[in-house]
């Protein structure tokens, strides 16, 4: 059952007022069965309907063979809309009525209600008044002096309409030539006569030429004026000649079929006497052009005595093809012969209409948001001129301030418009919203259409971009910043557990030792070595400086990593058969050239801690180190030995490979190794971690026609060099692998994961086609641009953007921080290197600078600046850590270079040296103009001090040691200790009880049992009482606050800015010991809090001064004994300590029994 939505039509369609869609609602009743048409379409005009609504002029009309039609599936029970076109015209007529009729047409539907409805569309014009002509002329002595200008009244004669007129002077002279007048009509209803304005000429005798009189309506009520108000009335002379040209108005279509405009001049007054006047054309110089458009003319016109004709004048028209719209060139009198006057028509305006089409800009101008939710700016293209011409356009986009790639993605687009069925046409420009708060910028949109192969037009207007963002990070605070010439080159920087800054780098012993006194050497150093230097934590201070090496040339270009004990783990290559080893598993030179090494050097620089050759019998060379779980570090590099230790594939072959090894550095284990690499060649660039401590290798692989195993994210090798990222487990076995990039050559030369194991590669490229997802500038820069891709923890991309200007970026460096922001260094030829606004240095001063861009998780720049001066300045190498520091170091040929006052260094003494500089990058609090503040964090009361209240899970030596402390002390004794009195002796009153040998035999029966160990049976929680166990504490951040919004996240930090926790009240586990921590939070927009630290200590239980000093020194003297024994079997009275026992016999206790 369909049902047209209406009981009553008038109150179902109201009164439709014209110039919009209306709508209609078809309903679907009963059981939703089946399929169902039916037609909705517009009746003809009917006889019985006084004011009948004409089909077209008033509405869009569908007879019954042109109808809506109208579909419900089967199940459709949904309301229908059909929407009818009501035209707005701006005649005054009656309100006018069609009729809609509904009808079935699969034969099983039942029409409820009537079907047929009529709509009166309501008329919302106004009556229409004016002048009946544009324009007026008399003599002056018109009959009975007086001259009738007409007004009408247009449309039906409905309602009162009331007019009120002027006349004044335009150059007729108000008395001399004409009387002003006013007035008013009114026409009455159905009053459908013309009103008269009688004007009053004065015929005076002056000689003057034609003069003008302007007649308007001036006030009207209940009416609208048509055509033109006011109107012009000439009064031409009658006593004495006067040529003027002949019309109201001039123009000349520019295809005429003569090519010729024709202009008539017309002499009047006195006919006697010969005249002349001369006729001339000037262009506009906005308008129509000589010989462009027409070809210039100069004639003189002469009238013989008696000759009153008309005079003719023809001006060719130049028919171009060229869009220009309407335009004008002037025509007029001059050099008038005597007692001759020119009229007021003597000199016009001559419009060339044009008969050429066009495409142009809807609008002189755009402007978009930044963050548009479409993510485009709409441009409106309109067509101009004649539609039949056959029309083509060509649109492209072009940088200003705003840059493709980076701002916007460029457009380019040819494409034909003939015959459009509409005139207005829309492009699409992609709008990239990018994190940089940059200031609005703007690009160039040209246009250029064809008309038959040539150009009709030609437009440019500028698009603006409003930029929505507000920098993430204050301005970059340069701390310190110094010339290094230490010989050689810095290869890496970090800082240590306390905050100092070690450096590594490569140079000659001997070329430093008289600048840095306290350089010390390990090795022979004789050829190129590599050295260690300690910086205070400032960068102002070198604490001490060690070379290691051997006679011939080592380097590296690895980097170093820390252990947790300050020790310093490193590798590269060496030549040296005398490298200095120490405990290591390969104690030769195995390769013909050179074989990698790896090493640990003590948190002194004083000692070699270990150190090995790695290689097999040809060249090798370790690229990077990384730290495992201890002992264990992973190395990777390249190699061409088909022999590495113990490797767990075969070699690939080609130019050479990849490799990855695991070495352990107690020597407990032997390495394993994998090679990475086919058919070529490839080369490991980086080794990082997961979470888990397992190892991703990033490698570039150049390895025709391999394949990966299926499901992996990109499974084949493409052409050239391609980014090759790995994962394995603890034993090198693969996990997961991916190829990521293009055809051409991908410069990978660094990976780096976060807490969460998403993995960061960049490096730098040269080509257009690298694989681009979610990109801060999806476009290629141009020249060579680096690169940075995130990849999840099953290494599938999660955005990969280029990175550069139009000329050259070279890779330097990058690291990622624990919140997951990465910091991308390098150096740029490019001037248009986007910076931020807020940029430490906005412009490239030299041929090359150094930049560093700053990367959030999402993989938007939320920083970015130059760093340099007049000449080459090239990092090597960036360390950040979560105080806010970073730190690049590389090469600078500038001697302006930007030295601080606190340098270590500040003159520039050789030709290139190297540079180190510290700057601190604080997290902005938008405090201003209304924009995100940052959060407060509050970790809690501070200090926080407690004592241990648990052991340490094991009972051991360490707690029978306490209980030896506390030996036969009473509680009234200074030297108790309550923790020792294991054996509670309830019998006794407290005073009465003592640590004797009751307490030992408790101990001992415990002792070498774990909490939950298989031996938990034997376990006694009193007596772990060593105080040295794990305690367990609530952390409070419940005080941190947000003013602008709500805490996101939660990052506990430890001393070395470890994150430990990420909730707002986590239970932490630290060790007896004084402990620093610090709590940073992170709103729902992003901004981060400063650190609010807390100290906490927690104290270790300690006994009393020993009882028997000579007993307890000699028992003490066998702590190494192994705890495992079965003290199920000891039963002890006292203890008697055999003099300089001998540790392999245990402790022999008097009931005979001997304790392993």
């Amino acid at each position: 059952k369909i049902f047209l939505n209406s009981n009553y039509p008038k109150l179902f369609m109201g009164f439709w007022r014209r110039g919009a869609l209306k709508k209609i609602t078809l309903q679907r009743f009963g059981k939703p069965e089946g399929e169902v048409r039916v037609a909705l379409y517009t009746l003809p005009p009917s006889e019985d309907i006084p004011f009948p609504a004409t089909p077209d002029d008033d509405y869009q009309h569908q007879d019954e063979y042109e109808t809506w039609g109208v579909v419900w599936a089967d199940g459709d029970l949904t309301d229908k809309d059909v929407f009818i076109d009501i035209v707005d015209d701006s005649l005054f007529e009656e309100d006018e009525t069609f009729v809609v009729r509904l009808l079935g047409l699969s034969g099983k539907e039942e029409i409820l209600g009537p079907d047929r409805v009529p709509v009166v569309i309501r008329n919302s014009d106004l009556p229409e008044v004016g002048f009946d002509r544009s324009s007026y002329a008399t003599g002056e002595n018109p009959v009975n002096g007086v001259v009738n200008v007409q007004v009408k009244r247009y449309g039906i004669p409905k309602g009162i309409v009331r007019v009120e007129y002027e006349v004044r002077g335009d150059t007729a002279d108000i008395g001399h030539d004409f009387h002003a007048s006013s007035g008013f009509f009114v026409w009455d209803d159905k009053d459908e006569t013309d009103k008269e304005i009688p004007i009053s000429i004065v015929d005076d005798e002056r000689a003057e030429g034609s003069e003008y009189i302007e007649i308007e309506l001036t006030q009207f009520s209940n009416a609208n004026i048509r055509g033109e108000n006011p109107v012009r009335l000439t009064i031409r002379p009658n006593d004495q000649r006067v040529v003027e040209f002949i019309g109201d108005s001039f123009e000349v279509n520019e295809g005429t079929p003569s090519g010729k405009a024709v202009i008539f001049v017309e002499r009047r007054g006195d006919p006697q006497g010969e005249i002349h006047v001369t006729f001339k054309t000037s262009h506009d110089s906005k308008g129509a052009q000589s010989p462009a458009d027409f070809e210039a003319v100069v004639t003189q016109l002469v009238w013989p005595s008696g000759d009153v004709t008309n005079k003719k004048v023809e001006i060719p028209i130049v028919n171009d093809t060229q869009y220009e719209g309407r335009e004008r060139f002037e025509v007029y009198l001059t050099n008038a012969s005597a007692e001759t006057h020119l009229g007021r028509s003597s000199r016009e305006s001559f419009t060339i209409l044009d008969d050429d089409a066009a495409i142009r800009f809807g609008q002189s101008g755009f402007e978009v948001e930044e963050n548009t939710s479409t993510g485009k700016m709409v441009i409106e293209l309109v067509r101009l001129g004649s539609p039949e011409k056959p029309l083509s356009f060509e649109l492209v986009t072009e940088d200003r301030t705003a840059v493709a790639g980076r701002d916007f993605e460029s457009v380019s687009r040819v494409q034909e418009w003939n015959n459009p069925p509409e005139t207005g046409m829309m492009i699409e420009v992609p709008i990239i919203d990018n994190t940089l708060e940059e200031g609005n910028k703007d690009l160039k949109l040209v246009l250029d259409s064809f008309n038959e192969g040539q150009q009709s037009s030609h437009q440019e207007i500028i698009l603006t971009i409003h930029d929505d963002e507000h920098s993430d990070f204050a301005e970059l605070e340069l701390r310190m910043s110094s010339f290094l010439d230490m010989t050689g080159t810095i290869v890496d920087v970090k800082r240590d557990l306390h905050g100092e800054i070690i450096l590594m780098g490569e140079g000659l012993f001997a070329g430093v030792k008289n600048q840095y006194p306290m350089a010390t050497s390990l090795g022979e150093v004789r050829g190129p070595d590599i050295w260690f230097a300690k910086m205070s934590s400032d960068g102002t201070q070198i604490q001490w400086m060690t070379f290691v090496g051997g006679s011939r040339e080592d380097g590296s270009s690895t980097g170093f990593e820390i252990t947790d004990t300050g020790d310093i783990v490193f590798g590269g290559f060496t030549h040296s058969p005398d490298f200095p080893i120490v405990d290591g598993f390969q104690n030769s030179l195995n390769g013909t050239k050179s074989d990698g090494f790896v090493a640990k050097l003590a948190s002194d620089g004083a000692s070699i801690l270990y150190s090995s050759y790695f290689g097999g019998r040809y060249l090798d060379s370790i690229e990077m180190v990384v730290l495992g779980n201890s002992p264990h570090v992973y190395i990777g590099g390249i190699t061409v030995s088909p022999d590495l230790p113990n490797a767990t594939n075969e070699y690939g072959g080609g130019s050479r490979d990849g490799f990855i090894a695991k070495i352990a550095l107690d020597g407990s284990e032997p390495p394993i190794s994998r090679y990475v690499g086919w058919n070529w060649g490839s080369e490991v660039f980086d080794v990082a971690l997961d979470p888990d401590y397992f190892p991703i290798i990033g490698a570039q692989v150049s390895s025709r026609g391999y394949e990966l195993s299926p499901g992996n994210f990109r499974e084949n090798w493409e052409y050239g060099v391609d980014l090759y990222v790995a994962k394995l487990d603890s034993n090198l076995q693969l996990v997961k692998e991916s190829f990521f990039g293009g055809p051409l050559s991908d410069n990978g030369a660094s990976l780096k994961t976060d807490q969460n194991g998403n993995i960061f590669v960049a490096g730098d490229l040269n080509y257009e086609s690298f694989s681009i997802l979610n990109a801060n500038q999806p476009l290629f820069g141009g020249g060579r641009d680096i690169f940075l891709v995130k990849f999840d923890s099953d290494l599938n991309p999660i955005f990969s953007s280029y990175g550069g200007g139009a000329s050259i970026e070279h890779f330097g460096g990058m690291n990622v921080d624990e919140y997951g922001f990465a910091y991308v260094t390098g150096h740029t030829y490019s001037e248009d290197l986007e910076v931020s606004p807020n940029a430490f240095q906005k412009n490239l001063q030299g041929n090359a600078d150094t930049f560093l861009q700053i990367f959030n998780p999402e993989g938007r720049i939320v920083y970015s600046t130059f760093f340099g001066s007049h000449q080459l300045d090239t990092p090597r190498g960036i360390d950040t850590n979560s105080n806010g520091t970073i730190i690049l170091h590389g090469e600078t040929c500038s001697g302006d270079f930007p030295i601080t006052p606190n340098a270590l260094q500040n003159d520039f003494q050789s030709d290139c040296p190297n540079f180190f500089s510290i700057f601190s990058v604080g997290l902005s609090d938008f405090d201003t103009n209304g924009e995100n503040r940052a959060p407060v964090a509050n970790a809690g009361p501070t200090p926080i001090i407690l004592d241990d209240q648990i052991g340490d899970g094991i009972i051991n030596l360490n707690d029978f040691h306490v209980l030896l402390m506390a030996w036969n002390t009473h509680p009234n004794d200074p030297n108790w200790n309550s923790l020792a009195n294991v054996y509670y002796e309830q019998n006794k009153p407290y005073e009465n009880q003592r640590i004797n040998s009751l307490d030992l035999n408790v101990m001992a029966q415990a002792l070498g049992s774990h909490v939950n160990g298989v031996d938990s049976y034997r376990w006694n929680s009193v007596c772990d009482i060593d105080g040295e166990g794990v305690e367990t504490l609530q952390m409070d951040g419940s005080g941190s606050y947000d003013l602008d919004g709500t805490i996101k996240n939660y990052f506990w930090e430890d001393e070395r800015g470890n994150i430990i926790a990420n909730s707002v009240s986590p239970h932490i586990q630290l060790n007896v010991g004084t402990h620093h921590l610090a709590l940073r939070v992170q709103d729902n927009l992003g901004a981060f809090s400063e650190k609010d630290e807390v100290l906490i200590t927690i104290n270790k239980k300690k006994g009393s001064n020993l009882h028997n000093q000579q007993d307890c020194s000699q028992l003490l003297g066998c702590r190494d004994l192994s705890p495992s024994f079965s003290s199920s079997r000891v039963g002890i009275g006292r203890i008697d300590v055999i003099p300089n026992p001998n540790p392999e016999d245990g402790i022999i206790l008097s009931g005979g029994i001997q304790l392993r």
